[in-house]
């Protein structure tokens, strides 16, 4: 991961996309460093669809993100919208990141429509997936 973690000239801003609360310290962590050695923008962003009937688990699983990024020194930041690769499409355009983190694909290992999406709409940003252990792995 050392050669990827420049600043791109002298911008540094780092996005972590989080959802499963279980998996989303590793996340966090591993994002935080980059922002960190580069003096950069730790901006952590969880795309939830409407809550609907699940309201309750929803605020749960919020509620652990949450706390997980304030015990990093950063905010969560949520954006509420049923096509999340139109919300991230946005964001990235929006936040023009340097750097993101995710975790790992979902049900088919090795494979994510959202990471896929992201890796094309990069625009430059080396991307990174963290496993449950905090390992991270280039993946653009």
């Amino acid at each position: 991961m050392s050669e990827d973690t420049r600043a791109v000239g002298g911008y540094c801003k780092v996005l972590a996309w989080v959802t499963n609360p279980n998996a989303c310290g590793q996340i966090i962590k591993a994002a935080k460093k980059i922002a960190l050695a580069n003096k950069g923008e730790l901006m952590i962003v969880s795309i939830q669809s409407g809550i609907r009937n699940d309201w309750e688990r929803k605020a749960d699983d919020l509620e652990v993100l949450n706390n997980v990024a304030h015990d990093n020194d950063a905010e969560l930041t949520i954006i509420y919208s049923d096509n999340s690769m139109e919300a991230m499409f946005k964001c990235i355009t929006d936040e023009k990141p340097t750097h993101m983190f995710c975790g790992l694909p979902g049900v088919q290992v090795g494979r994510s429509d959202f990471i896929d999406n992201m890796c094309a709409m990069a625009d430059g940003a080396v991307i990174y997936s963290v496993d449950f252990s905090g390992n991270c792995a280039k993946i653009n």
